[in-house]
């Protein structure tokens, strides 16, 4: 009885986590969309403006989401990806960061493109974490 208990407990927290990992994927994708729906975009100051924040405000979300899978509790099983989660919530703050610099009036393409790689940072180990999770070699698609 108490290994069935004990199997059932590390059950329990295997699906907690992947019912946050979906949670996480699905804000994300929400987000991702929001963002690409930034369109109704007028060549004038104002609207150029207005874009810029929404897009900020969308970029300070997207952080937020990536903090929040960084401070996750992973099962033992996979607690050896708890590191790489944590790298993609750094990675994602500084990119946030750096956008705010680029777009907040002070735009440089090296810090534009500084924002880019810390993003692409952040996103490779969330697909690497994800690969692992479903059961993929994250190196085959390479």
């Amino acid at each position: 009885m108490i290994l069935t208990g004990c199997n059932n407990k590390e059950s329990l927290e295997v699906t907690r986590f992947r019912t946050e990992i979906n949670h996480f994927c699905d804000n994300i994708k929400e987000i991702d969309t929001s963002i690409n729906e930034i369109t109704n975009i007028t060549a004038d100051e104002d609207g150029l403006k207005e874009a810029t924040k929404t897009l900020m405000n969308h970029m300070d979300r997207l952080n937020e989401e990536f903090t929040k899978f960084a401070d996750m509790d992973f099962p033992a099983e996979y607690d050896y990806l708890e590191q790489m989660a944590d790298e993609a919530g750094s990675y994602m703050t500084e990119a946030v960061n750096a956008y705010h610099k680029t777009y907040d009036g002070n735009y440089t393409e090296s810090m534009e493109d500084y924002a880019q790689q810390n993003y692409s940072r952040a996103y490779k180990r969330i697909q690497f974490i994800i690969d692992i999770l479903n059961g993929k070699d994250p190196n085959a698609a390479q």
